[in-house]
């Protein structure tokens, strides 16, 4: 009987496809904020802020601004600030550094601002982070990554990634004078698995370094690398356009929605959100979330299809 340990140790790498296009970070945003119908006030600063401290800054539009104004910097610092002058109000405006328990930080020239949006971008980052864990964690949504694993003579378990969730399948080349190859753990032909592969998980530290393995017992050769594809927990980094970006914009709207996060400061009287409205239109992005989630699975299941569960 092999021994029980595992053949790849701890941080084993792995890749996305590369023929899948992901969704930026920036398009997953405004894909919210397009959902919220978030479409506060912008502008962009002209020329760079490279000291963290600066207390003027210089922009496309100076009229626009006004004393008392809070805006955010929109490229992932986080940062706002507050219009403190002049009046009337003229290039460089004056700022006060790293409002709203944010930090000074330096900025890029062409760097949007937005003035007060509903929904800050850390926020709606949280709330991507929080779908992705939740909503739209297995088994609608998955990542496909591979990793690759060199077949042992002497032992039976092979570590998996850290985000490693369940298997699809694994190929390997037979031999090397051709381009035939064998599939671990999928059906091949007449429905026939000839090399199943068992998920193995709740092991010991000593065994592997998370805990998870993969129990190949026979390989067809030991002279070629085998390359396993699996289904990964979903990041903001990992997730493809088209569908799956689609869901995911949807589903996070619709937490914020719920959630009633802190309204844009600053609002009139008048512009404060109907609660009738409100929940009619969070009804609304339920029922279309519930429809998307469901054709992100279908097309998943599809394309990578998840392989039995065999323990």
């Amino acid at each position: 009987m092999p021994a029980e340990v595992v053949v790849a140790g701890s941080g084993v790498s792995s890749s996305v496809p590369t023929w899948e296009t992901l969704a930026t970070a920036d398009s997953v945003l405004n894909c919210v904020r397009h959902k919220l119908e978030d479409f506060p006030l912008q502008d962009r600063i002209t020329v760079g802020i490279t000291d963290a401290t600066a207390t003027t800054m210089t922009v496309n539009d100076p009229t626009i601004f006004a004393v008392g104004q809070d805006w955010e910097f929109d490229d992932g610092t986080n940062e706002w600030v507050r219009i403190r002058g002049p009046n009337p109000m003229t290039n460089p405006v004056q700022i006060y550094r790293g409002q709203r328990g944010t930090s000074g930080s330096q900025h890029t020239a062409e760097t949007t601002l937005r003035n007060n949006p509903r929904f800050s971008r850390v926020q709606i980052q949280n709330v991507i982070t929080n779908v992705l864990a939740g909503e739209l964690s297995l088994p609608w949504c998955w990542s496909a990554q591979s990793f690759s694993i060199t077949p042992s003579a002497t032992h039976e378990l092979y570590d998996t990634p850290d985000d490693y969730e369940r298997l699809i399948y694994a190929v390997q080349k037979s031999n090397a004078t051709n381009e035939d190859t064998v599939r671990y753990g999928a059906r091949g032909f007449m429905g026939q698995v000839s090399y199943p592969i068992y998920e193995e998980f709740g092991l010991p530290s000593a065994v592997s370094s998370n805990s998870m393995a993969l129990r190949i017992q026979s390989f067809q050769n030991l002279t070629n690398n085998g390359t396993v594809w699996y289904a990964a927990r979903g990041t903001s980094s990992t997730i493809r356009a088209g569908i799956m970006a689609e869901t995911l914009c949807t589903g996070a709207a619709l937490r914020l929605m719920r959630e009633k996060t802190i309204p844009r400061s600053g609002m009139e009287q008048g512009e404060l959100p109907n609660p009738i409205e409100t929940a009619r239109s969070a009804g609304v992005l339920s029922s279309i979330f519930a429809d998307e989630r469901n054709q992100l699975q279908a097309v998943l299941n599809r394309r990578w299809p998840l392989a039995p569960k065999r323990w």
